[in-house]
This record gives structure tokens, C-alpha cells and sequence, in this order.
């Protein structure tokens, strides 16, 4: 044999090896690859869950700008519950299979833990199904009603005993009383009197339940800081619920869970003070002053934490 055909099987050994060596490394990469994406997949599952949720609440509220959503409003609610019940089970029964597995990624996420996720979300799905069928059947019913905000006032005075309206007297936020008849608002209201249409459910006498708002008065500065501050709100709840979940991944430095839950915590904070002047700005008498001093004192404490971590 020749000098030049040994040389030449030499090479042809030598790249047959490499090429092995790069085939059997490549593998083992998309192998470790393959294994962190199962192995977060659970992770992933209940973040968008919980961002579904939001979105909802978002829609439902009104939040998004513009009009042309707000007649499907209860379409979406359904669709996005529905979702959000379903992705709660997977990560359920994944964690249910392979409860190690899992908890090896992030310490929250045992079945026991993801149990009260599904249950919670099973709560939404059943309201969200009773109220799409109950807007459902009474489309015919629905009025079109158009105030002028001189033809109506605001009260905290209103009958608690309204027939087939007591399921949703909880969620009263305000109630519009006019010259000859008197409007609840349940899921949305104006911050104050406004030139708007109304789309409203029969519920009583003379009595309505607003579904929807179209506000032909939207420019002025108390509408703007409310809704402004409503987004707000609803970022901080998206951003809340990633850090949640992140919070108790299994990080190779401990610390960085410590500084991601401090941010959740403070950031928890602020979300509770707002959410907390939203709801009783509007009521009556002493209770509005609590929650809104105590939804300052809240906001004050979440974000000055928040300064002295990052300064």
C-alpha cells in the first residue's frame, strides 16, 4: 500500500470520527434542550392561563379602546375561560403524572397547589357560561338607551330586592336614577355623569342593568386618568402573575428567587391599594375614606420598596 492511500484512510478515519463526535454532541444538546422544554412546559401552561384570565377581566371591564368589541364581549369572556379552564387542567394532569418531574423545575406547581388553579378557573368557566346564556336569551330584550348626563344622577340608594336582578346585586357598582327609570351598573360604569348610550337588560320595573357603554363624552380629564389608571392596573396584574409563577423556579442561585418574590410582593402591594380605590371611590359615607387612604397607604409602601431595591 502506498504512502498516499494510507494517508488518505487515515483522513477518511479521522473525519468519519469527528463527524461522529459532532452527531452524538448535537444530540445530547437537543436532548438536554428537548428535556427543559418538557420540563417547563407546565410553567409556561399556567402563565398563559393566568394572562387569559386577565385578558378577560380586561374585555369584560371594557378596558381596550373602541366599541366594536364591546357587543362580543361576553363571546370572549366565555371563549377565554374555556381556554384558560382547559390549560389549567393539562398542567394539572401532567403534574398529577409526573409530580417530581415537575416540582424538580418549579417548587409551586404540585398537584395540590395546580388543584386550586383548576378550581378557580372552574369558577370563572361556570360564570362565564351563565352569563353568556343569560345575555343569550335576553337579546331581544335589549335597550338602547341614550342620557344626556343633565337627565340622570348617581345614587347609592337602590332596592336590593329586584326579582330575577338579586344574583348580580354584588357586583352593583353604581346605580343612575333618572326622572322615570333607574339603570345598575354591574361589570362597567362611568366615573361620572356623561353624555352616553347605554346598553341595557330589562331586570324590573323601571329597572335596567347596563351591559355595555358607548360614551359620546370621552375626553374629559376624569375619563382619561380613570382609564389610564385601569390599564395600569391591569399591566401590573400581567406582569404579577408572570412573577408568580417565575418566582419559585428552581434558579441554580437562590438568590434570584429572593429578589423576583420581593418584586411580586411589592408589586402585589400597589395592585391591591389600586384595585382597592376603584372599588370604593364610588360608595358612600366613611368606608370610601378607608379604602382609599388604606389604597394609598398600599400603593406608597409597594412602590417606595420598590425604589430603595433598584436605587
Amino acid at each position: 500500500m502506498s504512502d498516499t492511500s494510507a494517508v488518505s484512510i487515515k483522513y477518511n478515519d479521522l473525519a468519519e470520527f469527528v463527524s461522529d463526535e459532532i452527531l452524538d454532541t448535537a444530540e445530547i444538546i437537543l436532548g438536554k434542550v428537548k428535556e427543559g422544554l418538557y420540563k417547563m412546559i407546565v410553567e409556561a401552561i399556567m402563565i398563559t392561563s393566568l394572562e387569559i384570565i386577565i385578558l378577560m377581566f380586561v374585555i369584560v371591564l371594557e378596558l381596550f379602546p373602541g366599541n366594536a368589541y364591546k357587543n362580543y364581549k361576553y363571546n370572549f369572556q366565555l371563549g377565554l375561560s374555556v381556554s384558560a379552564f382547559i390549560l389549567g387542567l393539562v398542567a394539572y394532569i401532567i403534574a398529577a403524572i409526573i409530580p417530581n418531574y415537575v416540582l424538580e423545575v418549579n417548587r409551586l406547581l404540585s398537584p395540590d397547589t395546580l388543584k386550586g388553579f383548576v378550581a378557580l378557573y372552574a369558577i370563572f368557566l361556570v360564570g362565564s357560561v351563565y352569563r353568556y346564556y343569560d345575555i343569550k336569551k335576553s337579546n331581544e330584550k335589549f335597550l338602547n338607551i341614550q342620557l344626556k348626563k343633565e337627565e340622570y344622577t348617581f345614587s347609592a340608594d337602590f332596592n336590593l330586592l329586584l326579582g330575577d336582578s338579586l344574583v348580580y346585586m354584588p357586583n352593583i357598582s353604581k346605580c343612575a336614577v333618572t326622572k322615570d327609570k333607574t339603570i345598575i351598573f354591574t361589570s362597567v360604569a362611568p366615573e361620572e355623569e356623561i353624555d352616553a348610550n347605554f346598553l341595557c337588560k330589562p331586570i324590573g320595573e323601571n329597572t335596567y342593568e347596563c351591559v355595555s357603554i358607548d360614551k359620546m363624552d370621552n375626553h374629559n380629564s376624569r375619563s382619561v386618568i380613570s382609564y389610564v389608571s385601569a390599564l395600569i392596573i391591569a399591566f401590573i396584574a400581567v406582569i404579577d402573575s408572570f412573577l408568580l409563577i417565575i418566582g419559585f423556579h428552581n434558579f441554580d442561585n437562590s438568590e434570584t428567587n429572593t429578589v423576583i418574590l420581593n418584586i411580586f410582593g411589592e408589586l402585589g402591594l400597589v395592585f391591591i391599594g389600586g384595585v382597592a380605590i376603584k372599588l370604593f371611590k364610588n360608595v358612600e359615607g366613611i368606608t370610601k375614606y378607608i379604602f382609599i387612604i388604606f389604597g394609598c397607604f398600599m400603593i406608597i409602601i409597594g412602590i417606595a420598596n420598590l425604589l430603595i431595591m433598584f436605587l
